[in-house]
């Protein structure tokens, strides 16, 4: 029996060790088929210290179960007798978030209310959403359930900088969201129970990962682009024998056998990832709609893949672009303004929210070092835009096209 694995995301990397840990599956006997040349998905890192670095932003918290199971067999680069997950725990105990200010106003004046600004009734409307049956949401959106002055509240400017929330987002997810991480809410303005990895999630997830992996000696194909999964006919069941795939320039296929196990992932979290210069704006995607090209292919041939349009194209866009910037400095002036102003040192604080900030940006100030190579008396911090489309503060338009060194 043999594993054919598409996509090289920390999922399909999770995936194959999980095969070898708990199903005795050969590390030879396993493919991982990779599009881009680097690991990793959404947990990416590039660059370095001379043209700035890039790279994602991310929270975790106690309850990601699978995730520290796992890395709890995954042996540090550094050290062989300390896992990842217990790196991890142990850098969170010792370094916990005591985020002192989180939202600011145009006067850099500490917004936080105890109620966060709820009343009784989005309080009652939470509850209920809450316990509602999830298939009577079905094509329904945040907005349709909450008023317009519920989005002009605390809650809703914490919970949305932090899950990526926005009102035209469906039900159906932002309830999973609030039954998922209701445990959250006494904390929302502290983040005292949020979590993160002592430096960037690929040197601290991905690399000591795929370690483990290339000593299994499992198989990676990367710039191995899945085009299509072809089925063999049978009644009540869909069984994969082939899977086809371009490399290099050209086409290619692999038969796959009746016992073989197929795992697939669909989308990205960096679907269509486009990275600008401190000069340039960031360019149309390299590879546009390739992430989800296979899961519409599949769907359009059968109904019980889904309907990828309800994720994906280009009337998606404008509600699923995730703008974010990386800042790499050899002074530490900002970071110092921005202890002064939070109170918070250098990794102690989550998020810092700019909330009349047209393109409501939020800043992540590291603890340092971010990167492990990174040079003494350099600085990496992290920030991003939820509403990318709108027009700036300073500069009346969106944006797109805009040159990265003027300011929004």
């Amino acid at each position: 029996m043999k594993a054919h694995i598409v996509g090289g995301g920390f999922a399909g990397l999770a995936a194959a060790a999980l095969l070898i840990r708990n199903a005795d599956m050969s590390g030879p006997d396993i493919t991982i088929y990779e599009a881009d040349e680097k690991l990793g998905g959404g947990f990416f890192l590039a660059g370095n210290a001379k043209s700035g670095y890039n790279l994602p932003g991310s929270i975790f918290d106690r309850h990601f179960h699978c995730a520290l199971d796992l890395l709890g067999k995954i042996p540090t680069q550094a050290y062989a007798n300390i896992n990842v997950a217990e790196q991890f725990l142990t850098f969170n105990k010792e370094h916990p978030f005591v985020d002192q200010t989180h939202v600011v106003d145009r006067n850099l004046h500490r917004i936080h209310d105890q109620r966060y600004g709820l009343n009784l009734g989005d309080g009652l409307r939470l509850a209920k959403l809450s316990l509602t049956r999830e298939a009577s949401l079905d094509g329904q959106l945040i907005k349709d359930w909450f008023s317009p002055r519920f989005f002009t509240t605390e809650f809703w400017l914490l919970w949305s900088t932090m899950m990526g929330s926005l009102p035209q987002h469906t039900i159906i997810e932002f309830r999973r969201y609030l039954n998922r991480f209701v445990y959250l809410f006494p904390d929302l303005s502290s983040m005292a129970n949020v979590l993160r990895s002592q430096f960037n999630q690929h040197q601290a997830f991905v690399e000591p990962l795929v370690a483990w992996l290339e000593r299994n000696q499992v198989n990676f194909l990367k710039g191995a682009f899945v085009s299509d999964i072809a089925f063999a006919g049978s009644p009540g069941r869909m069984t994969v024998n082939r899977l086809e795939y371009e490399r290099g320039g050209a086409s290619m296929s692999v038969d796959i056998a009746a016992n073989d196990i197929v795992l697939v992932t669909t989308g990205s979290q960096a679907a269509d990832l486009s990275a600008g210069t401190m000069d340039t704006p960031p360019g149309p995607p390299p590879n546009p709609g390739r992430s989800w090209a296979l899961w519409r292919k599949l769907a359009a041939r059968h109904k019980g893949f889904g309907n990828p349009d309800a994720f994906f194209g280009d009337d998606r866009i404008a509600d699923s672009r995730w703008v974010t910037f990386t800042v790499t400095t050899t002074g530490s002036e900002f970071l110092d303004e921005i202890t002064n102003l939070t109170h918070s040192d250098p990794g102690s604080g989550g998020l810092l929210t700019l909330k009349d900030s047209n393109w409501v940006i939020s800043l992540s100030i590291f603890e340092q070092p971010e990167v492990l190579s990174q040079p003494p008396g350099t600085f990496v911090w992290w920030g991003y835009g939820l509403l990318p489309e709108k027009a700036g503060n300073v500069l009346p338009r969106d944006n797109q096209g805009e040159n990265p060194r003027q300011s929004g």
